[in-house]
């Protein structure tokens, strides 16, 4: 039988989670004024000495984001940025846990590179601070282009002197050497 010091902890701790979700608009009523109930049932059960029939279980249940992923107190979301935005630089709007952040796509950036959002992550438990929002680009290539579009992009190439001729199959190992690309580096931030 728990003690009457460990009562009022966990009586602290479920009235703590409450009040911090209670602002939540996503989560029902009823799941805010159960975790409220249960913490004045804690409080009966420490007025009558510890005096109990049963032990309360409290079980949360948190579902998994559409978008972002945790790890420990940072978050990860893929991020899809056209080839234009990526090469001339952009600014795309995400949603975090405190609601619409903007995310500053720098020119040139490259597929596979992670933007680091500070402090939008995760709350630390027992401790200060945040966790921080890592965005990890895609850049998106066009599947299907124009006749305009294809003539653009080859004056361009031409312009850079890009050509067949520059292409160059890389081995595995400098190709993780140099960029393990988006998947390779997401699946890899998840690795136990």
């Amino acid at each position: 039988m728990p003690s009457i010091e460990r009562l009022r902890e966990i009586r602290d701790a479920v009235r703590a989670l409450a009040n911090d979700i209670a602002d939540r608009e996503d989560l029902p009523t009823d799941d805010i004024w159960l975790l409220r109930d249960t913490a004045d049932e804690l409080d009966e059960l420490i007025k009558n000495g510890n005096n109990m029939n049963s032990i309360y279980n409290v079980e949360i249940i948190v579902e998994e984001d559409e978008f972002l992923v945790r790890e420990g107190d940072d978050l990860h979301v893929a991020l899809s940025v056209p080839m234009t935005g990526a090469a001339l630089g952009t600014s795309l709007l995400i949603d975090s846990l405190d609601g619409t952040v903007e995310v500053v796509i720098k020119a040139g950036t490259q597929s596979g590179q992670i933007i680091p959002i500070r402090g939008k992550g995760m709350t630390r438990l027992r401790g200060g601070g945040r966790g921080d929002l890592f965005a990890h680009v895609a850049v998106e290539i066009p599947t299907k282009l124009s006749r305009r579009q294809e003539e653009l992009l080859k004056e361009f190439a031409s312009e850079r002197g890009d050509s067949s001729d520059s292409n160059k199959v890389r081995s595995r190992k400098e190709n993780s050497e140099t960029s393990p690309g988006f998947f390779g580096k997401f699946r890899d931030a998840f690795k136990n």
